[in-house]
């Protein structure tokens, strides 16, 4: 527009969790059991979302947390499959999950 020239910010995008985070509770169903085999420089926010791209559940993770138990016990998520993300800074990595 008029000349100017404008650029997107640029995201690493991981489809798949193997490297970096590992799901040890697939399918899930009252916790969701994470292990996190590297450390992330900035804080790291979860998210579980339904096949609509709603967000069912969320929560930030503090730097040098390795292993994780997430209580989703008190939702009240139907059965069916789910995407997991995990935005750490530029960083974005998603799976596919399975609630029982």
């Amino acid at each position: 527009v008029g000349g100017m020239s404008k650029f997107s910010n640029i995201v690493l995008l991981k489809n798949s969790f193997s490297d970096d985070v590992k799901v040890l509770s697939n399918p899930f169903n009252n916790y969701l059991d994470l292990q996190l085999s590297k450390t992330f420089q900035a804080k790291a926010t979860l998210r579980l979302l339904d096949m609509s791209g709603k967000v069912v559940y969320q929560t930030v993770l503090q730097q040098g947390q390795a292993r994780l138990r997430l209580p989703l016990n008190n939702l009240t998520i139907a059965k069916g499959i789910y995407t997991l993300q995990l935005i750490a800074g530029t960083q974005q990595y998603s799976t596919k999950l399975v609630k029982e």
